[in-house]
């Protein structure tokens, strides 16, 4: 079975790299890890809305590929886990989610997006992955940073299967 691609959107889903630095969107840190897989220029001209389009269909697609597990990674586990109410389990909780979050989180909490639910959903799933299923790889940090959590004896530990 060929083994999944997208080596540094993994490592991105994964905590390999520090989100959301300066400044950055979940959409430019994405646009990011896709040109460092080998999508170079796919975004160059591109409207917000065309580039955050592209990089959904882009991961929904890569998410498409991998192995179904019973329930998990079903076009039905999907399709419920990417709702209003769900994604919030996906780590993307919105105004449409309120249990247990204060009026103050609410108020600070995006609008529901449906393309951030579904590329969330997908880089919980890509989180999850283990080394059979994908080709683990250095990460680049001159493209991202690195969290303060990751170790040069963690980085050793991230070895490519062979």
């Amino acid at each position: 079975m060929e083994k999944f691609s997208l080596q540094h959107t993994v490592l991105y889903a994964k905590g390999w790299y520090k989100r959301y630095s300066s400044g950055n969107t979940i959409w430019e840190d994405l646009a990011i890890t896709l040109e460092m897989d080998g999508y170079m220029g796919t975004f160059i001209g591109d409207s917000e809305i065309q580039r955050n389009n592209s990089i959904a269909y882009l991961i929904v697609g890569q998410f498409e590929r991998l192995p179904k597990y019973g329930h998990s990674r079903s076009l039905q586990a999907f399709y419920e886990g990417v709702k209003p109410h769900n994604c919030w389990k996906y780590g993307y909780a919105t105004k449409d989610f309120t249990l247990m979050q204060s009026q103050k989180d609410i108020d600070a909490s995006p609008v529901y997006d449906y393309n951030e639910a579904a590329v969330r959903y997908c880089l919980s799933n890509f989180f999850g992955m283990d080394n059979t299923e994908w080709v683990p790889c250095q990460p680049d940090y001159t493209k991202l940073p690195k969290p303060k959590d990751i170790t040069k004896k963690k980085l050793k530990l991230l070895k490519p299967n062979k």
